[in-house]
């Protein structure tokens, strides 16, 4: 069963009723209105709504999760070419990634693009290493949803770098991931991104990046992971 799952973060400008005219014509939409709490708590939304689901009627057959932003679009191609790759130790599918800009820029095309890792490639079971030369890209990635589900992986509220935690804390909680050589996902980059303008101008990044860190660190040390990955969280953060 496929689901696209929309979530409405309490947005002024009608989103409610577009996303609604598209359910109506489509079954596989589930839209989610809410009161605006931030990307976390969208991003949130969607994963307890799965979660809902799972304890009403558990699947019968693997499931999959991955988050494309606003503006944001995959290659048709994405889940027709990527879910093959799974296996019963495979639990994550990462992929590069293609920026898109909506103004005219003086590059030559190579830094549009987003590698899926540095120099890795196939098939790797997770280590310090592996996760360390991982892309982070947050929608760059489809995972098994029990990864995110049956460990109750969830993203941070009210911080900045959210992402990166939440991909580090899925990644820990990995056997193997697949490195798939194409740029699948499509990340819009707008002149007057609120997102981006608000990250750029914020007083607080480093304060925002530290919290993350801890987060992180608390993450590890609460789960007794710090002793296997501590190598990455040293190359990472210091």
């Amino acid at each position: 069963m496929t689901q696209i799952i929309c979530v409405n973060d309490g947005s002024p400008d009608g989103c409610d009723l577009i996303l609604d005219s598209y359910a109506k014509k489509d079954s596989r939409i589930i839209v989610i209105n809410k009161k605006n709490g931030g990307v976390s708590s969208a991003r949130n939304a969607a994963i307890e709504y799965i979660q809902q689901r799972w304890s009403i009627c558990p699947p019968s057959h693997q499931e999959f999760i991955t988050f494309v932003d606003p503006d944001d679009y995959l290659d048709i191609d994405t889940f027709k070419s990527c879910i093959s790759k799974f296996s019963d130790e495979v639990d994550v599918i990462c992929y590069g990634l293609e920026r898109i800009f909506d103004y005219d820029v003086d590059d030559d095309g190579e830094s549009c693009i987003l590698s899926n890792s540095i120099g890795l490639e196939g098939v790797c079971e997770i280590s310090n290493d592996v996760i360390k030369y991982t892309n982070h890209f947050l929608g760059a990635k489809i995972y098994k949803s029990n990864i995110i589900i049956c460990n109750k992986i969830r993203f941070p509220n009210g911080i900045m770098f959210e992402d990166a935690y939440f991909t580090a804390v899925c990644l820990f909680n990995c056997r193997f991931i697949c490195f798939e050589n194409n740029n699948y996902y499509k990340y819009l980059i707008r002149r007057d991104s609120t997102c981006g303008q608000a990250r750029s101008k914020n007083p607080n990044v480093a304060i925002h990046l530290m919290l993350s860190h801890k987060m992180l660190l608390n993450y590890m040390i609460a789960n007794n992971i710090f002793g296997k990955f501590c190598n990455y969280y040293r190359y990472k953060f210091y």
